[in-house]
């Protein structure tokens, strides 16, 4: 006689899902949209796509920085904005500048920002937004080895005599930047 009692049946462990490809819009100088591509092949390929940078200047008037962790592919060990990224397909400037911040310095709150102008870079093309904020921020770890923060007189010493420690798109952000505030 057989049993009619079942075996219980194990679930399978669940596979983490893989995340799913950071997809970018592909454009032209101008900035007119050509289509999407994964930004891993836009960054082998040399294509071109929109970015975002985002300082943060306190009331002692120093612009917060970062400096790139050595495993990035682009730009390792160099210093970038206070928050800086690729636009998703569909973003705004000014909403990617909003997620940048949440997502490398934990700065949920809407913060003012002012736009101070585009840039490009060979394979980008940006927009800069400067804002004031004296508060607490987290999250960078992930992003970068170190945050600092830099004087006007600090950030003009860099451009001039040792530019290559800044990634290419911080150098044009902050050459903008600076010029804004005279």
């Amino acid at each position: 006689m057989t049993s009619s009692k079942k075996k219980p049946e194990t679930a399978a462990p669940k596979k983490a899902k893989a995340p799913a490809p950071e997809m970018v819009e592909i454009v032209d100088k101008d900035d007119n949209v050509l289509g999407t591509m994964e930004r891993k092949e836009a960054d082998a390929n040399g294509k071109r796509y929109r970015i975002v940078h985002v300082l943060l200047v306190n009331d002692d008037d120093t612009i917060l920085v970062q400096w790139r962790k050595s495993t990035r592919s682009i730009s390792p060990r160099t210093f970038t904005s206070s928050a800086a990224g690729a636009l998703n397909v569909g973003e705004s400037y000014e909403d990617a500048a909003h997620r940048e911040l949440k997502e490398e310095l934990g700065i949920s709150r809407k913060i003012k920002l002012k736009l101070m102008g585009t840039f490009s870079t060979k394979t980008a093309n940006g927009q800069l937004f400067a804002g004031v904020y004296n508060g607490e921020v987290k999250g960078w770890e992930e992003e970068a080895d170190a945050i600092d923060y830099m004087n006007r007189d600090e950030a003009e010493y860099l451009l001039k005599r040792y530019p290559y420690l800044l990634s290419p798109s911080f150098a044009q952000s902050l050459k903008l930047f600076l010029k804004a505030t005279k």
